[in-house]
């Protein structure tokens, strides 16, 4: 599954009715089809706004979680969807929001195998299945990679692992999964890392950047041109500019600074994605300081000249 901005947008509607759902009182159990879309929000638009799509919000409701916000969705060719998302609950930290296409306004929580101390951080569809990778943060000892896999979203096997790791994004390709994450070198310092796996099941890991860096989200073209958005830091180890490797053939790479490539702007890199166009980085920033927080798209058709 490539994700779009009709999925960024979809994120967004469904995040914002989690938040919002998180300050109703008694909230009904977990799997209850009886979970309404907000009113206001079917009213048929007139005049222009009728030429528009018609969007509604819907509103799950978890008894075993608060706190919900999501961070992924994925569909598959049949139809299922899934949203993985996190929330504070007793014992299940780790959730997947499954999606009824029988009825778009009921949604049933399922929760991970292996999901104690662990998060979700993402979701593809691919090979006619779910994948689900998150980070598990045990007590003691270094954290794992999860991979879960699933056939329609509401069983899901046993998550295989990959040791002194975290993930930070999945990407699907037509070759196979590429992981993106980090490990760490004998100081312990952090190594941006790409793991790549044509089965989902066996995956070979590269460094994308010296230690010490950070790397955030991955996107290739068709072509085979991979990039890898991070964060350079400084000699004090604090995460500095954001820059950009990219690859024309998954091995040697190039760093590229970006426009908004400024110490001063506060700022979160949450999706890269390949487009008709070509590249696209969204990111979610603040000026730090009294100016409203905003949003910006950046394009490249190749990832090398950024507007």
């Amino acid at each position: 599954m490539r994700r779009s901005l009709l999925v960024i947008a979809t994120l967004a509607l469904l995040a914002g009715g989690a938040i919002e759902a998180v300050g109703q009182g008694g909230p009904t159990p977990t799997g209850d089809p009886t979970a309404e879309a907000d009113p206001a929000s079917l009213a048929a638009p007139t005049g222009r706004d009728a030429a528009m799509p018609a969007w509604s919000a819907i509103r799950p409701h978890s008894k075993a979680a608060r706190d919900v916000w999501f961070d992924a969705i994925a569909t598959l060719r049949t139809g299922e969807v899934v949203v993985v998302g996190r929330g504070r609950g007793r014992a299940s930290p780790v959730r997947a929001f499954v999606f009824d296409r029988s009825d778009p306004r009921s949604w049933q929580t399922v929760s991970l195998p292996s999901r104690k101390r662990a998060v979700a951080v993402d979701i593809v569809a691919w090979d006619d299945e779910f994948i689900a990778v998150g980070t598990r943060l045990p007590k003691f000892g270094p954290p794992q990679v999860l991979i879960w896999r699933s056939p329609d979203g509401r069983s899901w096997r046993r998550p295989s692992r990959i040791d002194d790791a975290e993930a930070r994004d999945l990407l699907a390709t037509d070759d196979g999964l590429a992981l993106l994450g980090v490990t760490w070198d004998g100081a312990r310092r952090p190594v941006p890392t790409l793991w790549r796996s044509t089965d989902g099941r066996a995956f070979e890991a590269t460094p994308v950047a010296d230690a010490g860096h950070r790397a955030r989200r991955v996107a290739r073209s068709p072509s085979g041109t991979w990039i890898v958005v991070g964060q350079r830091t400084n000699e004090d180890g604090y995460a500095a500019e954001h820059v950009l490797w990219r690859s024309v053939d998954g091995g040697d790479r190039e760093t590229i600074d970006l426009p908004f490539a400024d110490a001063s702007r506060l700022m979160e890199v949450v999706a890269a994605d390949w487009t008709p166009s070509g590249f696209i980085i969204v990111v979610d920033l603040d000026l730090a300081g009294p100016e409203d927080p905003f949003g910006e798209i950046w394009h490249s058709p190749e990832g090398i000249v950024w507007t």
